[in-house]
């Protein structure tokens, strides 16, 4: 994507912006007790705007002719996500229509619920400081392909500290991503003493981290004071930041596999970090058995999907099993062999 075709994107962004700002601002004036919290969208949406009209200015100089940029890059990406979040709030405000005498905007109702704008307000501000470290980035810089180089040293920078933090004893703990943006955690009973809520975070930061082109604030800010302080994040702090990066994505699957294996202490710093998710961005499977009363309280209400493992298919694996062993083989046979497996099957009672 060249210079031009981005001033042309962003371009079509102020535009868009201009015009929902005017229906927000209008919204404020017309409607005598506004929520403040409309205000704060309408100040948004203009600290926005004026922050993208620098960045028009500065893509239109003549150092940036020989420039390109790529769709996966930073502003590339930012500009998507931006225009994603006013379509959002634009979508929902109705038309300014005239009806021959005035403008209708005293029969307006604010169609955000308070939730609903805390969440547009935190986009917009995401998108706000995403330009605007585009914009730092660049100062200075002849050409804006350079800039796109230093800001890729940053999402280099940051990886390596996610590197680091992941290297807590337990965080390898069988890790895998299943797709985008689907993640996976198998915590294994064998390295019960190696766990800690900490490398969990890390691990599941690490694997969300890697799908984005765009970090949060805090992200930018967890890196820096680790760089100054030499020092590996606390669980909070990581716990901020993991919640930062999962409102990046439109929607995030998380499946935590055997957490009942645990130690209790472990389990509950977990579900309390579990707890503490946007339940609207962030869907959970976590798998465990019905013996632990922690687990089953925490998600009480929640689908569950019981798998039990039929009686036949547990005979069946006995006898393969005695089958396969020379020893068993040898002793057990005729009707000591199929008690065997009965009495196997029946005590399993599912597991």
């Amino acid at each position: 994507m060249d210079p031009l075709s981005v001033a042309a994107s962003i371009a079509g962004l102020v535009s868009l912006t201009i015009q929902v700002s005017g229906t927000v601002g209008s919204y404020c004036k017309a409607v005598k007790d506004a929520p403040r919290s409309v205000q704060e969208i309408n100040q948004e949406l203009l600290l926005l705007l004026s922050t993208l009209k620098q960045l028009d200015t500065f893509l239109r100089t003549q150092t940036l002719k020989n420039s390109s940029f790529d769709q996966s890059s930073i502003l590339a990406t930012a500009l998507i996500s931006c225009r994603d979040s006013i379509d959002a709030i634009s979508s929902k405000l109705p038309i300014r229509k005239q009806d021959g005498k005035s403008h209708a905007l005293d029969k307006l109702k604010w169609p955000f619920s308070e939730k609903e704008i805390q969440k547009r307000l935190e986009a917009l501000r995401r998108c706000t400081s995403t330009f605007q470290k585009v914009l730092e980035l660049t100062k200075n810089v002849g050409s804006l392909s350079a800039a796109a180089t230093e800001a890729s040293k940053v999402s280099t920078q940051v990886a390596e500290i996610l590197e680091l933090v992941s290297t807590y004893r337990g965080t390898a703990s069988a890790i895998q991503s299943i797709s985008d943006n689907v993640r996976n955690l198998a915590l294994e009973s064998q390295e019960q003493e190696a766990q800690t809520p900490t490398a969990m975070v890390a691990s599941l930061l690490r694997q969300l981290t890697g799908q984005r082109a765009v970090f949060p604030q805090s992200l930018l800010e967890y890196y820096e004071n680790s760089r100054r302080d030499q020092a590996r994040g606390s669980t909070p702090e990581l716990k901020h930041v993991f919640n930062e990066v999962c409102l990046t994505f439109g929607q995030c699957y998380i499946v935590i596999d055997a957490l009942d294996e645990c130690k209790m202490d472990f389990r509950k710093d977990v579900l309390g970090i579990l707890k503490d998710l946007d339940l609207a961005v962030v869907q959970l499977f976590v798998t465990s058995r019905p013996h632990s009363h922690d687990i089953k309280q925490h998600f009480h209400g929640a689908e569950q999907v019981y798998v039990e493992a039929n009686e036949a298919d547990i005979k069946t694996y006995c006898y393969r099993m005695m089958d396969d062993n020379d020893i068993t083989r040898e002793l057990v046979e005729g009707t000591l062999r199929a008690d065997v497996a009965d009495i196997i099957a029946r005590n399993a009672q599912g597991m």
